[in-house]
């Protein structure tokens, strides 16, 4: 089958990376990956060269330092640096490249609820008061305002999606969901007896992965360039996920799940967004629950982990 449109993934190798690549490929596309360290996004010759050899209909800037990587940076000054070059230079070079270069060309943006402050209870949208207070929100907020810039100023067809948490089993170990999930096997066959949670009442808008990258791309198909919310807007805490994912296992999770608040890092922050826009432009929705994720995240670590397993028996 012959593809007919092409798309650059910037972050490839990631979660919402491999999902989007998958989604693509099942849409027609020719996928073009740019995992870490294949090629330096930072540079502006090295992105000029990519968009002028695979003259994309569409670019998706997914890669992120994540904050939950800032114990690997010595200093503030550092991951300032890091996050930076990341979210916002490597974002200029790809906003330049297409309004110089393929100015038909189509540029999603990931952003993060992590733009907006704690909100309590309230649904937070596109007309929310940004208060950035991390290096990761400031970073990932410079990116978005590059792309209102080139969007505005260059006609650049540049979209963000203000991404809440959205979780799946591609999730790294040290993601909360991951790491719940896979203790849950873990004690279901025995190798571990318990998990430790900083908070169990900390409050959460929790998506499926699947249906924000599905969110990314409907993004990209519309009239004209804007900024979304991509979120469920329903609140779940902590506990309510360990509890469904023990219940798959047929287990109590207060027999198991112990708190340990040294754990957190940073003050428990509630973000719920508002996706209206999002829906009503595009017709998104979600495909499935909160206790559907949870239980497909469980299932999928007691199946690896069963058939890890079963490799040294």
């Amino acid at each position: 089958m012959e593809c007919g449109r092409t798309a650059i993934i910037v972050g490839s190798g990631g979660q919402d990376g491999r999902y989007l690549s998958d989604l693509l490929h099942q849409n027609n596309y020719h996928v073009v990956g740019v995992s870490r360290n294949e090629i330096d996004i930072t540079n502006v010759a090295s992105v000029n060269d990519l968009v002028r050899e695979c003259r994309p209909n569409e670019v998706y800037l997914l890669a992120a330092c994540h904050h939950s990587a800032e114990s690997c940076f010595e200093s503030d000054e550092e991951l300032f640096e890091k996050s930076q070059a990341i979210h916002t230079t490597s974002t200029v070079h790809f906003l330049e490249a297409i309004a110089s270069q393929f100015p038909k060309a189509r540029l999603f943006y990931a952003a993060s609820s992590h733009i907006f402050p704690d909100s309590g209870r309230r649904l937070l949208d596109e007309s929310s008061v940004p208060m950035p207070s991390s290096i990761y929100a400031i970073t990932k907020y410079a990116g978005m305002l590059a792309c209102r810039y080139y969007r505005e100023r260059r006609g650049v067809f540049a979209s963000c999606g203000i991404l809440f948490n959205h979780e799946s089993s591609l999730r790294a170990p040290h993601f909360l969901s991951r790491k719940i999930a896979l203790a849950v096997a873990q004690i279901a066959y025995g190798m571990t007896e318990e998990i430790e949670v900083g908070n169990l009442e900390a409050v959460v808008d929790w998506g499926f992965a699947p249906d924000y990258v599905e969110a990314m791309r409907l993004i990209l198909q519309t009239k004209i360039p804007d900024d979304y919310v991509i979120a469920t807007g329903v609140p779940h805490t902590v506990r309510d996920f360990v509890d469904v994912a023990f219940r798959c296992v047929g287990l109590d999770y207060r027999d198991y799940v112990r708190m340990q608040p040294d754990l957190l890092k940073k003050k428990v922050e509630t973000r719920l967004g508002d996706s209206g826009r999002l829906r009503r432009r595009t017709g998104w929705a979600t495909s499935i629950t909160f206790a559907e994720m949870v239980e497909l995240m469980v299932r999928h670590e007691l199946s690896s982990l069963g058939a890890k397993l079963d490799l040294h028996r």
